[in-house]
């Protein structure tokens, strides 16, 4: 008998055991809620640890996600691509057959959530930190797909981004199946659902669109009949001046990989905004080290026009006691 996920419901304090490995959870809380499966805070009663489980009614798709997140691990061999695995099993609760695998539960906020209390230069920061994992899973040939905020950790330990549910995760070349439509390059009429490096820095857009403008613009933007003249008009208007060159070319497909964006980055917001907003210190410091460079060129100037100069004399020198000794042979 199967069921669909909407169907899928664990009461606090149930327990369930694996079908093979024994093993039992009891469910504390549920965590989230997607198009293929739920989400679990569980505690392993074997041995007491806490950890998070993903339950579906579709053996295919939650051993499919498994199996993919295991490859992309060994492959990355990165710990910000998603949380450690642990356990692949399936359980009947009412009759009813679901599949399951557990994980490490990783505390901490989604991106989501967490933005809204974030300082520029945080945000900066953040941006960057994806755009670094981006670039490592597309160097592997790999997709994220259904790039968005609630899927983006900020991970309370060590204030680091995590990616958590590799659903969507396809291989370049494939049709994107899992996407959420704001950050679908389809659902905005600016391309197609095939897996390109375009298709995930179109996402990473959008993330940091909603990260620097009001909530509802782009929400309300998509819904519009030319939807990329209604983005163009919230970047004009919301993006500061710094960020305005970054969103035109991400949206125009200028970049080819997320790591010239990064650079993008640095290179616009980071390094610019020190120069066009620099504090008393920096500012000090600057003049400093400006002060510095002069007296190293004219000290180097100096020292090479003496250097020239009697170079110069020693030719000169050289020459007219070649002339004089000429007309004293001739005579």
């Amino acid at each position: 008998m199967l069921c669909k996920v909407d169907e899928l419901q664990l009461r606090f304090g149930e327990v369930v055991t694996g079908c093979w490995s024994k093993s039992s959870y009891r469910v504390i809380r549920e965590l989230g809620r997607g198009a293929i499966g739920v989400v679990y805070l569980v505690e392993n009663l074997n041995n007491n640890q806490v950890c998070a489980m993903k339950i579906a009614p579709s053996m295919q798709n939650i051993v499919a996600e498994y199996n993919r997140l295991r490859k992309i691990q060994k492959e990355v061999q990165s710990q910000h691509f998603g949380p450690l695995l642990y356990e692949l099993d399936d359980i009947v609760e009412a009759q009813v057959k679901y599949y399951y695998y557990t994980m490490e539960y990783i505390e901490g906020s989604s991106l989501v959530d967490k933005h809204r209390n974030m300082t520029f230069d945080t945000k900066v920061q953040s941006l960057q930190e994806i755009l670094t994992y981006l670039h490592t899973l597309h160097q592997k040939q790999y997709i994220f797909a259904d790039l968005k905020p609630e899927n983006i950790l900020i991970e309370n330990k060590t204030e680091k981004i995590r990616f958590i549910d590799f659903g969507g995760v396809v291989s370049v070349g494939k049709m994107v199946k899992q996407y959420s439509d704001l950050y679908d390059r389809g659902s905005w009429r600016m391309g197609s659902r095939k897996a390109d490096l375009q298709y995930d820095i179109f996402a990473f857009g959008i993330i940091m669109m909603q990260m620097f403008t009001k909530p509802d613009h782009l929400t309300n933007a998509i819904k519009n009949t030319l939807p990329i003249y209604a983005l163009y008009d919230i970047i004009h208007k919301e993006l500061a001046p710094s960020l305005k060159v970054i969103g035109i070319k991400l949206f125009s497909e200028k970049y080819n990989s997320a790591d010239d964006v990064r650079k993008d980055i640095q290179s616009y917001v980071i390094d610019k905004k020190v120069i066009q907003n620099p504090t008393s210190s920096t500012l000090r410091q600057a003049k400093a080290v400006n002060a510095s460079q002069s007296i190293k060129v004219t000290t180097f100037s100096i020292k090479r026009g003496f250097q020239w100069n009697w170079i110069d004399g020693a030719f000169w020198a050289s020459f007219v006691f070649m002339v004089g000794s000429l007309m004293l042979f001739f005579i």
